[in-house]
């Protein structure tokens, strides 16, 4: 199932879309993280490509949707940088799992949840400060 488009019908609306495609990235990410934590790295493979589909995904949507509205604040360029960050990080999990260590894995997936964390945080902050959203 495709979760729904973020739409900027209000600050409200946008931090809750957005709250919505975190907690269900976070939900997949945790069980990932409980699969390397029982050593089934396999499985952990096949359920992080979820992670990484839905993370896309979601970083598109949010740079179509919301990155016009962070220029406006003057907070493009941390944003952007932020994303590629978490796309360098997914790529790194990728790798990490094609070489096959437990251990390598679990390492980039917590590296990954902490920074998906952090831009969570970060982004709601960030949609709670404004009153409303200027005009396009």
């Amino acid at each position: 199932m495709t979760p729904p488009m973020l739409h900027l019908s209000s600050p409200a609306a946008a931090a809750q879309a957005a709250a919505d495609g975190h907690a269900r990235i976070d939900r997949i990410v945790d069980d990932v993280r409980r699969m390397l934590d029982d050593s089934e790295l396999d499985r952990a493979e096949y359920s992080f490509r979820d992670v990484a589909e839905e993370l896309r995904r979601h970083l598109k949507t949010e740079e179509a949707l919301l990155f016009p509205f962070y220029q406006r604040l003057g907070d493009r360029g941390a944003a952007l940088t932020e994303h590629e960050r978490l796309d360098a990080l997914l790529r790194f999990v990728e790798e990490s799992f094609a070489q096959g260590r437990l251990a390598t894995a679990r390492a980039a997936v917590d590296q990954l949840a902490a920074a998906l964390y952090a831009h969570e945080r970060r982004e709601s902050e960030l949609l709670a400060t404004v009153p409303e959203l200027p005009a396009n």
